[in-house]
């Protein structure tokens, strides 16, 4: 009887550690999927508490929010122009490269393949220093009627 008892407690630890090294690995995917069915594929772009200016992420209180997503095509060459954004701010850049400098010189690239968070209310230019165009996708999370940016005074 003891036998039995001893092989039923062998058994069941060794499904136990079975189903851990079977089942665990599948949870942590589903962790980094967000949920995800397992077929899908979840590449992490961006995670950040801190601008690219390196001021700390704040998300502002709104009566009326509003998301604007929008396409950025800067020339080679071409610029911005010194502006803000007063609101929250993310960009992905698709194709090309941009710097953006801040006032005091300070600058930072980004090229194809990398995400950013914007700076918000701090003075900045980007320009595209490639001989092609840059292409950023950008989302901003502002107030209806609000501008997502504005040109620097």
């Amino acid at each position: 009887m003891r036998q039995m008892i001893r092989r039923a407690a062998v058994s069941a630890s060794v499904a136990a550690a079975v189903m851990v090294t079977v089942l665990a690995p599948s949870a942590l995917r589903a962790e980094e999927a967000g949920g995800y069915q397992t077929a899908v594929k979840v590449t992490p772009l961006l995670k950040t508490t801190t601008t690219t200016s390196g001021a700390a992420i704040r998300y502002p209180s709104f009566d009326d929010p509003e998301v604007t997503a929008v396409l950025v095509e800067i020339p080679a060459g071409g610029e911005t122009g010194w502006h803000i954004h007063p609101v929250p701010a993310y960009a992905y850049v698709i194709d090309g490269a941009i710097e953006v400098e801040m006032r005091g010189g300070a600058k930072r690239r980004f090229s194809a393949g990398e995400a950013l968070a914007e700076m918000v209310d701090t003075e900045h230019n980007g320009r595209n220093p490639g001989p092609g165009p840059v292409t950023i996708l950008m989302f901003a999370t502002g107030e209806k009627g609000r501008p997502f940016s504005q040109k620097a005074e």
